[in-house]
């Protein structure tokens, strides 16, 4: 297995306890299974360059062999031991194996907790903007509506990259022919248009993704012109706000926006462990064959699930999104489940 040049574990490995004629085999085997945690470990990305210490001795019973391992990452030490009558090299592998196993765990728990902050649950600054945005069309001040919809624009903006992903993968849009920048201007340039008749018991974040999904139903089966938003905007001052973009610029809003990341076995299936056959791969590569599974879903079945799994929408909030009845949610949840699974399985 050929390790990287990008990533660094600091090691002390002591043998000397060994016997010489078994020593060389020990470090060979102990080179390989170093090589298997430092591949876990680049599955996550660590502030700082972990440590692995590593000992192998007799017991007090001289027949006995014992490997002890301390493993120290940024904010846990691992620390495993393995035992064995059969001699160190059985010892040096319980050992690891207790350690990979511990490391598979800390490793789940940590990206599943990043996973939890990536979905936004918590969305502050979404406060109480509804009366400020009906005052905005009411003194027809288009670019204060659209400043107003700033606190949406990340959620918008990883689920259009997604949607715009699996169309090109589809082969329903060229490579390249729409962006990102082109589905948000539109969603918000449609939201300006259509915001006295938006449903009343549906939140902001809700009617302006079942905007962007409407979008995506009509390009996915001819491309669409859009129009730049700078070019629909006027340079009016902002009213109530410290802050004035520039509407100069091009797309005043998109420097706000943080960049979208990749998708990990635990954002998708939570509370589930990537396979065998992804442990080994880096994030970018995870996420490319992740998002070929979603791919394969159909339109209704990759929309529900990403918004479930990947945007934190619970199943009542999806309801208002797409207009479905619960019962069917929950079935299409289950059945996309099911379909990455296999995809995975079958596949990698």
């Amino acid at each position: 297995m050929q390790v990287t040049n990008d990533f660094k574990i600091k090691q002390l490995v002591n043998l000397n306890k060994v016997p010489e004629d078994v020593r060389e085999e020990l470090q060979v085997e102990a080179n390989e299974q170093i090589n298997q945690v430092i591949q876990r470990l680049k599955r996550w990305p660590l502030d700082s360059s972990p440590a692995l210490y590593l000992n192998v001795h007799n017991t007090d019973n001289l027949n006995q062999w014992e490997t002890h391992i301390i493993l120290t990452l940024p904010s846990e030490i691992i620390s495993v031991q393995g035992r064995s009558w059969e001699g160190p090299l059985y010892a040096l592998k319980e050992a690891f194996e207790n350690l990979l196993g511990q490391l598979n765990r800390y490793i789940t728990e940590k990206r599943q907790s990043k996973s939890q902050e990536r979905k936004g649950i918590d969305k502050k600054g979404k406060k109480n903007i509804s009366s400020r945005l009906d005052q905005a069309i009411h003194d027809k001040e288009k670019n204060t509506f659209i400043f107003l919809l700033k606190p949406y624009l990340d959620g918008l903006r990883k689920i259009a990259s997604r949607e715009i992903r699996n169309l090109e993968i589809q082969e329903h849009i060229k490579l390249g022919a729409v962006s990102v920048e082109d589905l948000i201007n539109e969603t918000l340039l449609r939201a300006w248009g259509d915001y006295r008749q938006r449903p009343k018991d549906t939140h902001l974040d809700q009617w302006l993704v079942q905007i962007l999904f409407q979008i995506i139903k009509q390009i996915s089966s001819k491309e669409k012109k859009f129009v730049p938003l700078s070019e629909a905007l006027k340079p009016n001052q902002i009213k109530d706000f410290s802050y004035e973009p520039n509407f100069d610029s091009d797309q005043w809003w998109w420097s706000k926006i943080e960049p979208t990341e990749g998708i990990l076995v635990e954002d998708l299936l939570p509370g589930e462990e990537a396979p065998e056959a992804l442990r080994y791969l880096t994030q970018d590569e995870e996420n490319k064959r992740l998002t070929e599974a979603l791919s394969l879903l159909s339109k209704d079945e990759r929309q529900i699930l990403s918004l479930f799994a990947l945007d934190g929408y619970d199943i009542s909030e999806i309801v208002r999104i797409v207009n479905m009845p619960i019962k069917k949610i929950k079935d299409i949840i289950e059945n996309a489940k099911n379909k990455v699974r296999e995809g995975l399985s079958q596949r990698y």
